[in-house]
């Protein structure tokens, strides 16, 4: 604004505002926060679409259902310990900086997802192949813990005011992004191998070229500043490193909005991983018969092996779902900046919530396209949660312990609903026969996310209220909110506000009257003393009058 430009700035807050301006331009922002998201969704979308595959070379040889699910479970592990990684890199963030703790997290991805194309298999070495699986998967959710949030918060930070709905919007869009790279592997790799070659040596293929997307981010990210309001809290975040953990400060102070990020993550959590990477696994391998009469198709043979061309037309129309995902965040996002992020998230978590079961039994009606149009309406839903969730988190914790509170709030999301989208979904499936029991399912966590949503809504609007009757502005919600200033506590109270404006008119009269009062002393004391002074005078004249009577000569 234009008073705040008049106002003088401290010259460390100059010199971090110069660095920003000549390396944090917006379009290199947007790209270096994205492209770790790539490569985490990337690996990650890759290891859910292989399950089968990874469950065959990993685990020993039981039936198929058995297969996919333990190779879920090692999936999901990552998932679990992200909250951990949330809890390290976020001290990191708010401590030493967003940039720092982003290059690390991103460094880290990159070499634990090409460990993993190198291990050998069960076949090689017996129990101890899944456990390095897991280790490596561990090492993952380490890195993927600091790595999406911080990406987001970077970029919501850094941008705009009035983009900031945006800019969040293209984290999730890079990180659907990642996950269609591995569909489209996918596709490429079931269409050109035979299921001999796939299990022999072309599921590692994918996470070798982990290693390339992990540099190029890596390179991407040195040449970054901080975050604008990281840098402009710098001086507090230095003061603060004398004090407890920034985790520890955010448990203490923001304990009810830790746990309402972590329930409107939850849908979203489990959300985009279903339907980012459950689908292929239903149509494919879970349903029976397969979705567009796989089996079939299968039957083909090259040198007396089974291809894998069955599938492609499946594997295909998913990868195109994808692809408007990742075109409908931004869309999404372009418009929350117009209609408040609040509102935005409201609305799309009440249609997921209402969506959820005749998408989901679409699904898995055995029809191409009712499966389809299931897949594709939860995912245009899914986009519109995933578009303003970032800017919607980030605005609930201050600067310091920001990326702490939201590492905890969203990562223990992730862990508990995205984590095992895929072990939730086989089980209803191979248990009910059906998609009607994960649609339920969806449409429970998505209520629950909704309620959540309102509540922080009305938080917002409280919180925002309060501080603008500390500052001793106006605003249009402070009628409902009355502030107990020697508590420091708000309550929220019908109607008060015109209470407390009526006793302040009468506090206003009550002091135009004394200061009339007042006015009329004074102008009563003046009179007195003029009263006092023509006494005075009469006095004078009594006594000369009786000195001519005492005195007959001075009469003559």
């Amino acid at each position: 604004s234009p008073e705040r430009a008049k106002q003088p700035a401290a010259p460390d807050a100059k010199e971090e505002r110069a660095v920003q301006g000549s390396h944090n331009s917006m379009a290199k922002v947007a790209f270096a926060s994205t492209v770790g998201n790539v490569l985490e969704w990337y690996d990650f979308g890759v290891f859910a679409f292989l399950a089968p595959q990874i469950g065959d070379q990993f685990f020993p040889k039981e039936d198929r259902a058995t297969s996919i699910m333990n190779a879920f479970i090692v999936f999901g592990g990552a998932f679990v310990i992200r909250p951990l990684g949330g809890a390290l890199f976020g001290h990191f963030g708010d401590r030493y900086g967003r940039k720092a703790a982003l290059q690390i997290s991103v460094a880290m991805m990159g070499a634990s997802t090409f460990i993993i194309g190198c291990l050998p298999t069960y076949a090689q070495i017996g129990a101890l192949a899944p456990l390095l699986l897991t280790v490596c998967r561990l090492f993952q959710g380490l890195s993927v813990g600091g790595e999406f949030v911080g990406s987001l918060i970077y970029a919501v930070e850094s941008a705009p005011p009035n983009r900031k709905v945006f800019f969040g919007s293209l984290c999730t869009s890079s990180a659907v992004a990642g996950t269609t790279l591995g569909s489209w592997t996918g596709l490429l790799l079931h269409s050109v191998l035979t299921e001999h070659e796939l299990l022999e040596y072309g599921w590692r293929i994918p996470f070798w070229c982990g290693l390339a997307i992990g540099a190029f981010a890596l390179w991407m990210r040195k040449g970054l500043g901080e975050s604008g309001e990281f840098a402009e809290d710098r001086s507090k975040a230095q003061a603060a490193k004398a004090e407890s953990s920034p985790l520890i400060q955010g448990l203490r102070q923001q304990p009810v909005s830790i746990l309402l990020a972590f329930l409107i993550a939850a849908v979203y959590g489990f959300g985009v991983w279903f339907i980012s990477t459950f689908p292929p696994v239903l149509y494919l391998d879970l349903m029976d018969p397969p979705l567009g009469g796989k089996g079939a198709e299968r039957e083909e043979r090259r040198g007396g092996d089974v291809v894998y061309h069955g599938g492609s037309d499946i594997w295909l129309l998913h990868t195109l779902v994808l692809c408007s995902i990742v075109a409908a965040i931004p869309m999404w996002g372009w418009l929350g900046d117009r209609l408040g992020n609040q509102f935005m998230m409201a609305s799309s978590t009440l249609a997921l919530a209402v969506a959820s079961l005749p998408c989901a039994i679409a699904m898995g009606s055995g029809v191409v396209a009712s499966s389809l149009l299931g897949q594709t309406v939860l995912s245009l839903i899914i986009a519109c949660i995933g578009s303003s969730f970032p800017s919607y988190l980030v605005q609930v914790f201050p600067v310091g312990v920001r990326y702490s509170c939201l590492a905890v709030g969203y990562n223990g999301a992730l862990g508990l609903f995205g984590g095992t989208a895929g072990i939730v979904g086989t089980y209803l499936f191979n248990t009910y026969g059906s998609t009607g029991a994960i649609g339920a399912y969806m449409a429970a966590v998505a209520s629950v996310s909704c309620v959540s949503v309102l509540i922080q809504n009305a938080r917002y609007k409280r919180d925002k209220a309060r501080d603008a009757v500390l500052r001793g502005e106006q605003t249009e919600a402070v009628p409902a909110v009355v502030v107990d200033l020697r508590q420091g506590t708000p309550d929220r109270v019908e109607g008060e506000a015109e209470g407390a404006a009526s006793a302040e008119e009468k506090m206003r009269e009550l002091e135009r009257a004394v200061e009339g009062l007042q006015r009329e002393g004074m102008e009563a004391k003046t009179k007195c003393a003029a009263l006092a002074a023509e006494n005075e005078a009469l006095r004078a004249r009594v006594a000369q009058l009786e000195e001519r009577r005492a005195d007959p000569s001075s009469l003559s």
